[in-house]
């Protein structure tokens, strides 16, 4: 454990403004500014030079560019502004996070600054978050935004490097995921995971250090190195004395199945060589990998509807959308108005189709026969398919046939022509409807010639107009 009040553990390292080596002590209090000292030794050497005096514009910079804070720490940030503005000034500032996490690493800063009138500088307080994680260097960025009448001076952005106060075995393996957690898309999609060596005794990082990374499932992930290609394992390669980190790029691997939860999750190890120290040797679980599913299960049809004429077939076929875990029965019931057979080789409709984990993209025909009817009407039925087995439970899809009707409405009558003697002469035929109607029909017999002849229905009155009622 780093001692918090020694001032490797507090001291910020900064270039400010163009003076190398500049340093600002945070220690508990915050940085210690130099630009006073600077200001009044110009002053007191006849003071500022004078195309200084005559800028019609302002600058606004941050007093460094980069520096360091100690996790568990609060220090101010410092904001130079020149001239002083002779109103209040406000300022806003943009936050990137890079390898450390707002709220996480560091606590949510404000983003707007007031300057009041007369004031050369402003600061707000930067705070980081004390863990007990064993961690490299987590780094962030501010930024200053444009003000009207102001341009940037030599820092217009200050990169925040958090240093870890954990203590470390001899040799630790240390791990930044963006976000705080690895996710991937199947079907190539990326993420990136930053790992770096620590170690308290210089022997373990004193000599190259070889590390291959492997995912434990390379059918959802693969992993590369720097320069490399995704594969089932990547290397990274650390050089002596080597503080930085090293980037691991995690890719989804696409497949065609419906996984449970939408998700599948891979584990990355490590496994670690070098020549001497005490990195040798050292194995174990670099990241847990969620890679996001773009699958979804379901029928896939070859057409949207079927038409089908009266009294005869026609057919469609049926395929799986994705690829199931065991084998899937899909099941076509038989509706009023039509006959379905989901295996025209067998005796007997069958109503049932099997799809295997090898088969399930492999189409597979159904046959639909319209049944004859005694009416005139088109009709409209639905097919209701439904899915069990394989991670397909529940999975249902309609398919509607539309059913063209062959008949045609009209009357019959069992005579062309009768002949009747003149006076009281009789004779008969029948009427009857050729299909079934949907509701009462009223049929009209009427004679020509009132005069001649009449028509009387059996059992009726004789008259010049009867009315048939089916």
């Amino acid at each position: 454990m780093k001692n918090p009040n020694s001032q490797a553990g507090r001291s910020m390292a900064a270039a400010a403004g163009g003076a190398p080596g500049l340093v600002l002590s945070p220690c508990r209090a915050g940085w210690r500014s130099l630009g006073g000292i600077l200001l009044w030794g110009l002053l007191l050497l006849g003071g500022l030079p004078a195309q200084v005096a005559a800028q019609t514009e302002g600058t606004i910079s941050f007093s460094f560019d980069a520096g360091d804070i100690e996790e568990g720490l609060t220090s101010p940030l410092e904001i130079n502004i020149s001239p002083a503005p002779t109103n209040t000034l406000t300022l806003s500032v943009s936050v990137t996070d890079i390898t450390a996490v707002q709220g996480q690493d560091y606590a949510t800063l404000t983003t707007t600054v007031t300057v009041p009138p007369g004031a050369s500088s402003v600061s707000f307080n930067v705070r980081t978050i004390d863990d007990n994680l064993i961690e490299f260097r987590e780094e962030f960025t501010l930024t200053l935004n444009s003000v009207p009448g102001y341009n940037f001076g030599a820092a217009r952005t200050a990169t925040l490097r958090i240093t870890d106060n954990d203590s470390s075995p001899s040799a630790f393996i240390a791990v930044v995921e963006t976000g705080g957690r690895t996710e991937v898309a199947e079907n190539e999609g990326a993420d990136s995971i930053f790992v770096g060596l620590r170690g308290d005794d210089v022997i373990d990082i004193g000599v190259g250090v070889t590390m291959t990374v492997t995912s434990g499932t390379p059918g959802a992930a693969l992993v590369n190195g720097p320069g490399g290609s995704p594969g089932t394992t990547a290397t990274l390669n650390f050089e002596a004395f080597q503080f930085a980190p090293e980037r691991i790029t995690v890719t989804g691997v696409n497949d065609d199945i419906d996984n449970p939860g939408d998700e599948r999750t891979v584990t990355l190890t490590y496994t670690v060589t070098a020549s001497l120290g005490g990195f040798d040797g050292l194995t174990g679980t670099l990241a847990i990998v969620t890679v996001t599913d773009d699958d979804t299960a379901g029928l896939v049809f070859d057409r949207n509807s079927l038409d089908i004429n009266e009294g005869e077939s026609a057919t469609y076929t049926v395929a799986l959308a994705t690829q199931p875990t065991a084998s899937v029965t899909v099941t076509v019931p038989a509706v009023a108005g039509v006959t379905v057979d989901t295996d025209i080789n067998m005796n007997n409709n069958q109503d049932t189709l099997t799809f295997t984990t090898m088969s399930w993209n492999r189409a597979q025909t159904v046959r639909v026969t319209a049944d004859g009817d005694e009416n005139a009407n088109d009709e409209t039925v639905t097919l209701a398919h439904s899915a069990s087995g394989g991670g397909y439970n529940s999975v249902t899809a309609n398919l509607e046939v539309a059913i063209e009707d062959d008949d045609t409405a009209g009357v019959t009558v069992s005579e062309t022509a009768v002949t009747v003697a003149e006076a009281s002469g009789s004779d008969t035929y029948t009427v009857v409807l050729s299909l079934q109607p949907d509701g009462n029909v009223e049929v009209t017999a009427e004679s020509a010639m009132s005069g001649v002849a009449t028509v009387n229905i059996t059992g009726g009155t004789a008259g010049v107009r009867q009315m048939l009622t089916f």
